[in-house]
């Protein structure tokens, strides 16, 4: 197990670093303004994209058998279609500010598209415990993504480069789970079986809602500052958050997805044994101290790294950072044993949390009136006060007995 947290963690470590490396040279090509207008798009899109496929796909990580697995899929996909065309009437209605006024629909609908096709190809790997495979996605990700970026960025340095970049390299992963199964010869079945769908929304239906309200509502959280910063400041200030963003949270935040696909397939086989998961649960936080440690070091001379690194334009970038870079290790933590909640099937915990939270998040962003500095210093203490809480409730259902599953 350790072994497998430790491969796919590397691989995750080595997609990262191609994109902390990347990202200076981004920073070089495209000002604050287009950093502040992708911010806002993947903002959207990635709030579309947790709903796109109405969280069938999460059924997934519940199933073993490979034709249930890719019914799974193709029902996911099938909503996201008809999900799609209510995103696109949706838009019409939802109030936009500034930076949200200037950026392209289609851009939003196709970038939404591509994070629920990454997620969903990501969960099946998962359950097929295809860990060299998640590997390889992690990286052929980082690479087009960025690749992309800067060479046709150099050329045409606008938002909507990184965001084609963005999707075409959202995809990467579907292509490695297409090759894998048809290398191992897994069965599939040839057409979609309908009777199933039914079956499946009557067993998960309740599963599902909840499991999108809970996802919508974390996402809420995590980017009420892009909304807050694009109402109350400017797009230009938004790219220097999305900068400081990218560099600490981001990197955090897939290194915690990539090693979450590696602890779910066993919580779900140890799931009435408390010992090893608790065991698990502070080896891992053990495992993941160096990230604390650097933090402790580097705090001090982030703002001149920022300056070095990304060029004196992103100066307040480099501020940003400085706050945000004690989240990260709870960032890290938090999301690598998130998945416990969708395995015990205990959702409406972490729905709950989240519901006192986004209330909590709204008035303290868009109801105080506070200055830039004052903003971030709220923005840090209110993920810490999230990410401690959301790992208390963790911590409670490791040691947990007579769990519910969703079979």
């Amino acid at each position: 197990m350790l072994k497998s947290i430790a491969f796919i963690t590397s691989a995750s470590f080595l997609a990262q670093m191609l994109n902390l490396a990347i990202l200076p040279i981004q920073a070089r090509i495209f000002d604050s303004v287009e950093m502040g207008l992708f911010q806002a798009l993947i903002t959207l899109a990635s709030l579309f994209g947790a709903i796109l496929f109405f969280k069938v796909d999460s059924v997934i990580l519940q199933k073993a058998s490979p034709i249930s697995i890719f019914n799974i899929m193709y029902i996911s996909i099938i909503t996201g279609v008809f999900t799609t065309l209510l995103i696109a009437l949706l838009w019409l209605v939802i109030p936009k500010y500034d930076a949200f006024q200037e950026i392209s629909l289609l851009l939003v609908l196709l970038s939404a598209f591509s994070f629920a096709t990454l997620q969903l190809a990501l969960n099946a790997m998962t359950s097929f415990k295809m860990v060299p495979n998640i590997a390889i996605s992690r990286v052929a990700n980082s690479l087009v993504k960025n690749l992309l970026a800067i060479s046709i960025g150099y050329y045409f340095s606008s938002y909507i480069i990184i965001t084609l970049a963005l999707i075409l390299a959202n995809f990467t992963p579907m292509l490695v789970l297409v090759r894998a199964v048809t290398k191992q010869k897994l069965p599939f079945p040839k057409k979609v079986e309908w009777k199933l769908f039914d079956a499946y929304f009557r067993k998960y239906g309740i599963f599902c809602v909840v499991s999108v309200l809970t996802t919508v509502l974390n996402l809420i959280i995590l980017q009420l500052p892009v909304f807050a910063i694009s109402r109350e400041f400017s797009v230009e200030y938004l790219g220097q958050y999305s900068i400081a963003y990218r560099a600490i949270i981001m990197p955090v935040s897939l290194l915690s997805g990539a090693v979450a696909q590696v602890i779910t397939p066993y919580i779900r086989d140890n799931l009435d044994k408390s010992r090893k998961l608790l065991k698990l649960f502070f080896t891992f936080a053990i495992f993941l101290s160096p990230i604390l440690i650097a933090a402790v070091f580097i705090e001090r001379f982030v703002v001149d790294i920022f300056i070095y690194v990304f060029g004196s334009n992103w100066a307040i970038g480099g501020e940003i950072a400085q706050s945000l870079i004690y989240v990260a290790y709870l960032s890290v933590l938090t999301g690598s044993f998130s998945t416990i909640f969708v395995i015990k099937g205990k959702m409406f915990f972490l729905l709950f949390v989240n519901f006192i939270f986004m209330l909590i998040g709204v008035f303290l962003f868009f109801f105080c009136d506070v200055s830039k500095a004052s903003y971030i210093n709220n923005v840090v203490v209110f993920f810490n006060a999230y990410y401690l809480t959301v790992l208390l409730f963790i911590f409670g259902l490791v040691v947990m007995k007579n769990e519910i599953k969703f079979n």
